[in-house]
C-alpha cells in the first residue's frame, strides 16, 4: 500500500491516499458503488476534498471549502465526474486539504474618498459637473450613474450627511449640469432645462419616479428631447445648449441663462413660474446677486443684467479673461470668481485653467493657477484642470468642480487666499480597478476610463490606511488618436526598469509604458476593428490606402514616440486584438470578450524596441489551446504564470441568456452573466491538470461557486484568487491551493442591512464593497465591485491565517520537500 502523505503547507494541511478499490462496478452500474473516504480533523477548520485519477487530474469535487469540527468524519463517492459520467476500472486518489480560512481586514477605498470611507461615492460614468455650497456642507449631485449614490450632502470636513439614491424619470439620472440653493431647497438643471428639487437638510426629493413635480425650465414649451444618447453624446449636447442655473436666498428667486437664446430668465423657487426675462449676448454662465440682478459671462467678459429692466452694465472686459466658463459671486466679499476652461469654451486659441478674483468694480484680484493647468507627472493639487463649475463659500473663498476626461475627478475646497481645504475624490468611472507596482505596493494605479481619461498614481499607507494622490497622466495619452481607454482594469509588469501597463482579460490591446525615473507615460501598442458603429475608429491618416472598411489593426510604437505612423501599423482580416498579457516574455493571449469571440491567436512578441516597445505581429497560426471540459470547448477569459511555470485560467461562459447544459438559472442579470464558471490549470506544456469552481446564481452560495467571476487576482502563498464580481451583497473571491486546485476558503463579507457590522470582519458598513482583483504584496489584495459599480473606487482586504511556520516556497512544497509528514489509515 503506498503510504498516505500529510504536509503542512503556508498553515494549510494536505492529506493525500490511494482509493484501491477497482471502480469498474462502479462504471457499470453507473455510479450504484459507494466508496467511503473517512478523513480525520485534528483541529476545526475548512475543509476541501477531491478525487483524482491516475494521471493526477481531478475527476470530481467532494467537498469544497465546508467547517468541519475536530474528530473523524466521512464523505461517499458514487465513481462518476463532476458530469455524472461514470469513471472507468482504476486506482485514483483522493485529497484533502484543511485551513482555517482567509481573514478579511478593511483597509480602504482608492480613487474616491467619502467619509466613512466605506461608504459609496457619487456617481460613475460622469463625475458630478457641478456643486453647491453654504455654512452647512457641500452638495453633490450625480451627472450619469449607475449603482453608485446619486446624491449627496457632507459637512464642510467631508463627511456624509446624507445620500440619495431614489430613481428619477430617467433611470440613468440624465446629464445634471448645474446646482444652486435657495433657502432650504436644493434645485438641479439637467442638459435638456429639466429641474430636480430636493430639501437640502434630508435630500428628500419632491420629484417622483413618475415625473410629477418635475419642472420645465426650457425656452420651448413641451417635453424635453430624447435623453437617448450616449454619455458622450449628452456632454457635447449640453455644452452647445449652454445653460447655466443660479439662485439667490435673499432675493427669493432662480435664473437661468440661455446661450442659444441671448438671454436670460427669472423663475419663482417656489413655483417654477417664470416671471422675468432680459436679453444677455451669448450668456455662458450665470450668479445671482443679493437684489436678484444677475452677473453673466457674456461675449468673453463679465456684465451686470438687472433683474427689472434697464442697461447691461460691463464688469470685467473681455481683454482681462481667456475662455470663462463659470462665474460666483461671494456674499461675504462681493468678489467675482470665474472659472476659465478652454477645454470647453470652444473658442479657445491657448490653454486656460485659472480661477480669477474681482472685486464688483472689476479690479483683478488674484489669479489661482497657472494659465496651462494641471499637467503630466506629479499632482498639484492647487492647480486647475478642465473646471465645470465654481461657487462661493460661506467664508469667502470657494469650491470647484473638475472632470469629466481629465484625472483624478474632484470636488475641492480654497480658502480666499486659494489654499487647498479639502478634495472630494470622484466618482471614478464604471468597474475601474486599481494595479499595485509589483516592486512598490504602496503605489496603486487607477485607469480613469472616460471616453479619453487617464492614468492616477496613488501613495496607499497601510499602517494609518489612507492615500494619496501622487501622479496623473492624461495628456500625453490623449495626443494619441488610438488611446480609447476602453480597459478599466490593467496589470503591470516590469522590464528593464520600465513599468509596462497591460489589459487584463477584458481589454483590447493598449499597452502603456510608465518610466519611474522621468515620470512619463506613453501608449506602446493598440488593436481595434476599423470601422463599427456606423463610424471609423481610427483618423483617416492612419486608415487602409484602398479605403477598406474590414477588420481590424495592429499598432506598435516601433520609434517609441508615443503617436502613431501610418507605416508602424498591421491591417488584420479579423477584428482587434485583446486579452490578458503574460508576465515574462509578454505574450498576448486573446480572449473571447476582447477579441471579439475570435481567441483562438497567441501573440509573444518578436522583438522590443530601444525605448522598450513590445512589437507583435499577428500570425493566425500561432494559437493556445481551448479548455476541453465535458462536452465544451472554452477559451479563457483570463491566464497568468503559475509559478512552476505552468498556467491558471479562467472562464465564465456565457455573457448571454441561459443555454442548455449551463449552470445559470433565469435570465436576471448577475445569473446571465456566466454559466459555466472555472478556475483551470495547465502545467507548462499545456496539458489540462485541473478545473474547480462552478456558477452559482444564489446570494448565499456554497464555498468555492461564483457567480460572475472576471479574472484572475495572482498567486500569493501557493493559491491563486480568482475575482468574483458575485452579486450586489456579496463579494467573494475565490482561493484555491495552486498545487491541486482544492479550495482553501472563500474570503468574503456579507452585508447586513445599512450601519450594520459586517458578520465576517465585525466591520460597520452600510454598502456593498467589493470583489478581489489585484494582489498588492504577499498579504494584500484589493478589492472592487464591478457589478454595479457601488463603492466605485477601491476597497482592500489583508490576507491573513495564511502565514507558514517555515515560509517553505511553493515549489519546494509541490515536490515534497517542506512541510509536516505523517500516515494517515486509508479505508476503501
Amino acid at each position: 500500500m503506498t503510504p498516505p502523505m500529510c504536509y503542512a503547507l503556508l498553515g494549510l494541511t494536505l492529506l493525500c491516499s490511494v482509493i484501491h478499490q477497482s471502480l469498474a462496478a462502479g462504471v457499470e452500474g453507473h455510479g450504484s458503488a459507494e466508496i467511503p473516504i473517512k478523513f480525520r480533523v485534528d483541529n476545526e477548520a475548512r475543509v476541501s476534498l477531491g478525487v483524482y485519477n491516475g494521471q493526477g487530474r481531478l475527476v470530481r469535487t467532494l467537498v469544497t471549502g465546508k467547517p468541519h469540527r475536530q474528530g473523524l468524519h466521512t464523505v461517499t463517492w458514487d465513481g462518476l465526474d463532476r458530469y455524472g459520467h461514470a469513471l472507468p476500472g482504476g486506482n485514483y486518489e483522493w485529497r484533502m486539504l484543511s485551513t482555517k480560512g482567509l481573514r478579511g481586514e478593511f483597509i480602504t477605498q482608492i480613487g474616491q474618498n467619502p467619509d466613512p470611507i466605506w461608504e459609496r461615492g457619487v456617481s460613475n460614468h460622469e463625475a458630478p459637473q457641478a456643486a453647491a455650497v453654504d455654512g452647512s456642507g457641500v452638495y453633490r449631485i450625480g451627472t450619469f450613474s449607475e449603482g453608485a449614490h446619486f446624491g449627496v450632502k457632507t459637512d464642510l470636513s467631508g463627511r456624509y450627511l446624507w445620500t440619495t439614491d431614489r430613481e428619477k424619470a430617467d433611470p440613468w439620472c440624465k446629464f445634471g449640469f448645474a446646482l444652486t440653493l435657495v433657502g432650504n431647497q436644493l434645485y438641479d438643471l439637467i442638459f435638456d432645462g429639466t429641474v430636480y428639487r430636493y430639501d437640502a437638510t434630508t435630500g428628500q426629493t419632491h420629484t417622483k419616479a413618475n415625473g410629477e413635480g418635475l419642472w420645465n425650465f426650457r425656452w420651448e414649451e413641451g417635453p424635453a428631447k430624447s435623453s437617448g444618447k450616449a454619455a458622450e453624446a449628452l456632454r457635447e449636447y449640453a455644452t452647445r445648449v449652454g445653460l447655466d442655473l443660479s439662485g439667490s436666498t435673499k432675493a427669493e428667486a432662480l435664473a437661468v441663462s440661455y446661450r442659444e437664446h441671448n438671454a436670460v430668465r427669472w423663475f419663482d423657487p417656489l413655483t417654477g413660474e417664470r416671471v422675468a426675462t432680459a436679453a444677455a449676448p451669448e450668456p455662458v454662465a450665470i450668479a445671482l446677486l443679493e437684489d436678484g440682478n444677475a452677473v453673466v459671462i457674456s461675449k468673453g467678459g463679465v456684465v451686470e443684467i438687472p433683474r427689472n429692466g434697464g442697461p447691461l452694465r460691463q464688469i470685467v472686459s473681455a481683454e482681462q479673461l481667456r475662455s470663462p466658463w463659470r462665474v460666483a459671486v461671494s456674499s461675504v466679499t462681493g468678489d467675482i470668481l470665474v472659472a476659465e476652461n478652454s477645454e470647453l469654451t470652444g473658442d479657445a486659441t491657448a490653454p486656460s485653467h485659472q480661477v480669477k478674483r474681482f472685486s464688483r468694480e472689476g479690479k483683478l484680484l488674484a489669479k489661482h493657477g497657472s494659465p496651462e493647468g494641471r499637467q503630466d507627472g506629479a499632482y498639484k493639487p492647487e492647480e486647475f484642470r478642465h473646471m465645470t463649475d465654481i461657487e462661493a463659500d460661506a467664508s469667502g473663498g470657494f469650491v470647484v468642480t473638475e472632470g469629466h476626461n481629465q484625472p483624478p475627478r474632484r470636488t475641492a475646497h480654497f480658502d480666499t487666499q486659494g489654499k487647498l481645504l479639502r478634495e472630494w475624490f470622484g466618482a471614478q468611472e464604471y468597474g475601474v480597478m486599481g494595479a499595485p507596482e509589483p516592486r512598490n505596493p504602496e503605489f496603486v494605479w487607477l485607469h480613469s476610463n472616460a471616453e479619453r481619461g487617464g492614468m492616477v498614481r496613488y501613495r496607499v499607507d497601510y499602517r494609518t490606511k489612507e492615500w494619496t494622490v501622487v501622479e496623473t497622466h492624461r495628456d500625453s495619452l490623449a495626443r494619441n488618436p488610438l488611446w480609447r481607454s476602453g480597459n478599466n482594469a490593467y496589470r503591470i509588469h516590469e522590464r528593464d526598469g520600465r513599468l509596462y501597463f497591460t489589459a487584463a482579460g477584458f481589454g483590447a490591446l493598449g499597452t502603456l509604458i510608465y518610466d519611474p525615473e522621468k515620470k512619463t507615460m506613453r501608449m506602446a501598442n493598440a488593436s481595434g476593428t476599423l470601422f463599427k458603429n456606423n463610424r471609423w475608429q481610427v483618423p483617416e491618416a492612419l486608415r487602409p490606402r484602398d479605403g477598406s472598411k474590414r477588420g481590424g489593426y495592429l499598432w506598435n510604437d516601433v520609434n517609441d514616440d508615443g503617436l502613431p505612423q501610418y507605416g508602424e501599423i498591421q491591417w488584420l482580416d479579423r477584428p482587434g486584438l485583446g486579452g490578458p498579457i503574460a508576465a515574462g516574455d509578454f505574450t498576448l493571449f486573446c480572449s473571447p470578450n476582447a477579441s471579439s469571440y475570435e481567441s483562438k491567436p497567441k501573440l509573444t512578441p518578436k522583438r522590443f524596441t530601444a525605448g522598450g516597445t513590445p512589437v507583435y505581429e499577428f500570425d493566425p497560426a500561432e494559437t493556445w489551446p481551448a479548455w476541453k471540459e465535458g462536452d465544451e470547448e472554452h477559451r479563457g477569459w483570463d491566464i497568468i504564470p503559475a509559478p512552476d511555470g505552468g498556467w491558471f485560467g479562467c472562464f465564465a461562459d456565457s455573457l448571454r441568456n441561459p443555454v442548455s447544459g449551463h449552470e445559470n438559472h433565469g435570465a436576471w442579470y448577475m445569473n446571465s452573466n456566466s454559466g459555466i464558471d472555472r478556475l483551470v490549470r495547465w502545467d507548462k506544456n499545456w496539458n489540462q491538470l485541473w478545473s474547480a469552481g462552478r456558477h452559482s446564481p444564489d446570494h448565499d452560495r456554497e464555498p468555492g461557486s461564483t457567480g460572475s467571476p472576471r479574472g484572475l487576482v495572482g498567486v500569493v502563498r501557493n493559491c491563486v484568487v480568482w475575482a468574483d464580481a458575485a452579486d450586489s451583497e456579496v463579494a467573494q473571491p475565490t482561493v484555491g491551493h495552486w498545487t491541486d486546485c482544492m479550495s482553501a476558503t472563500s474570503c468574503s463579507c456579507r452585508w447586513a442591512q445599512r450601519r450594520k457590522k459586517c458578520s465576517a470582519c465585525k466591520t460597520t458598513m452600510s454598502s456593498p464593497s467589493a470583489t478581489s482583483r489585484r494582489i498588492l504584496a504577499q498579504e494584500t489584495f484589493i478589492l472592487r465591485d464591478q457589478h454595479c459599480g457601488r463603492g466605485a473606487g477601491l476597497s482592500n482586504f489583508r490576507l491573513g491565517g495564511l502565514v507558514p511556520a517555515n515560509r517553505q516556497d511553493s515549489a519546494g512544497a509541490e515536490n515534497g520537500g517542506g512541510g509536516e509528514t505523517r500516515r494517515h489509515g486509508v479505508e476503501s
